[in-house]
Order: C-alpha cells, then structure tokens, then sequence
C-alpha cells in the first residue's frame, strides 16, 4: 500500500473520510490511523454528533479491546483518534448510537462476543464516553446490535443477533431487549430461525406492514435470504415523563401546561 503512517500503525486499523463532491463523486479527504492491532482490524463504526457542535463525529470498534472516538472539528478536519476505556477484554463486534437518559446526548452501545455481554457508553455532553456497569447486559454470544422502539413506548429498545455454537450446526437467533425508560433492560427467552435461514448477520428495521410499529428484517450471510419479521408486541402507552428527567411529577404538569398555552382556540 502507498498510505503511510508516520508513527507506523498498521493499516488494519485504517478510517478513511471521503467527501461527496457532487453527483455521486467521492473523493478522499483524510486518513486517519489509531490502534495497534496487527490481526484484527476494526469491525464497525458510528457517525454521529456526539459533542452537540453540529459536526458529525465517528465511533469506532477498535481491532483490540476498546473504542475509540474521532473528533470532528469541522470542515472535514479530524482528531487523533482518542481511545474510550473498556471493562476488562471486549473487541466490540457491532456498535451502536442511543439516547440512553434521554438528555439529548448520543450514548453508544456496544456487543461482545469475547465474554457475552453489552455495554453501554454513556456521553457526558462533551463527546466523552464512559462505561457504565450498571448497564451492562448478558447475552449469548451477541453480534450484530439494532436499536429501535419496538414497543412503542419512546425509550430505545434493542435487539441482538445470537450465536449458538451448536456440534457442526451453528444457529442463530434473536434477543429482544426492551427499556423500562429507566435505562434497565428486559428479555424473554430468544426466537430462532427457520432452519433454512441458519445464521443471519445484518439487521435494519421499519414499519414493514404499515401499522404503525417497528418491524425488522435480515439478511443471511452465507444463502443470501432475506426474511422479514412482524411486530407482535402490545404497545406501551406513551410516557408521561415529557421533560426526560426519569420521574412523574408536578414538572412534567408544568410542561403540559406550557403546550397547552400554546394552543390558538377557535373563535
């Protein structure tokens, strides 16, 4: 490869940013190198704003054990990458953004398979990530992570891809955890796959059927099917915490009041 580093680091752990010149052109805008890992690159990545300036900044799975966060300063000019401490050995296979707390802050989760568990980043407000123990989660063997309101109660949910690794038959199946809207998550016992649709490996979701709650389909790696799954869950009344500060109390009247004085009534 002609792309050099001058600090050395393995192209394994290469981000390029390309700008969209117009009429589809893209062209390279920066390279940005971070990690050490000679084997294992970097599995996947989030553009989000995570600083509240207005700039798009990128999270990504770094090829050893952690995060790593790559500041945008604007015009497409971007920071070193800074790593974001991790709890002990991970390499993230799947991240995510979310708005945990519902502060207005983007928070990132995070899926493991090297010890079977999610973590969640939660933001300061500043763009600085930090594991909280409190949101960590079991799970079996967890890969890909898609994060959405199935229930349709406005707190973020998600739902993991699950490897079981069976005797010469893998299988994978789905996990569906649900948010109280106090940052703790639920499951019920995981759905499998038809057995001609053994191991999927991406997700995306939408509102297939057009009855108003989130559906998801997804694509097998190794026979190309694509199979979509109906929302079945009972939707959860919307909550009445309409100044996201995880309590019902007399502040959240003051909110209600402040939409209803906005009314125009009719003559």
């Amino acid at each position: 490869s002609s792309i050099k580093d001058p600090e050395g680091r393995p192209h394994t752990n290469l981000v390029s940013v390309y700008e969209n010149q117009g009429g589809g052109h893209l062209a390279l805008a920066q390279n940005i190198f971070g990690g050490t890992a000679e084997q294992v690159s970097h599995q996947c990545l989030v553009v989000e704003d995570l600083d509240g300036d207005l700039d798009r900044d990128i999270v990504v799975s770094d090829g050893d054990v952690t995060l790593m966060v790559i500041e945008n300063l604007g015009g497409l000019n971007f920071m070193e990458p800074r790593r974001v401490p991790a709890p002990g050995l991970q390499r993230y296979f799947s991240i995510a953004p979310l708005d945990l707390e519902g502060d207005g802050d983007i928070d990132v989760i995070g899926s493991s398979k090297a010890n079977s568990t999610i973590n969640i980043f939660i933001n300061d407000g500043d763009g600085n990530l930090a594991a909280d123990p409190a949101f960590r989660v079991n799970a079996n063997l967890p890969e890909t992570l898609l994060v959405d309101d199935f229930n349709s109660d406005s707190f973020p949910d998600f739902l993991t891809i699950d490897f079981s690794p069976l005797f010469l038959r893998p299988k994978g199946g789905f996990n569906l955890f649900t948010n109280d809207g106090a940052g703790k998550f639920s499951t019920t016992e995981p759905f499998y796959t038809a057995s001609h649709d053994p191991l999927p490996r991406f997700l995306v979701s939408g509102d297939f059927d057009g009855d108003s709650d989130i559906d998801f389909a997804a694509l097998d790696r190794y026979n190309g099917l694509l199979s979509v799954y109906l929302n079945r869950l009972v939707p959860q009344p919307p909550s009445a915490d309409f100044n996201s500060d995880q309590k019902i109390d007399f502040l959240d009247l003051l909110e209600i009041s402040k939409e209803w004085g906005s009314e125009v009534s009719g003559p």
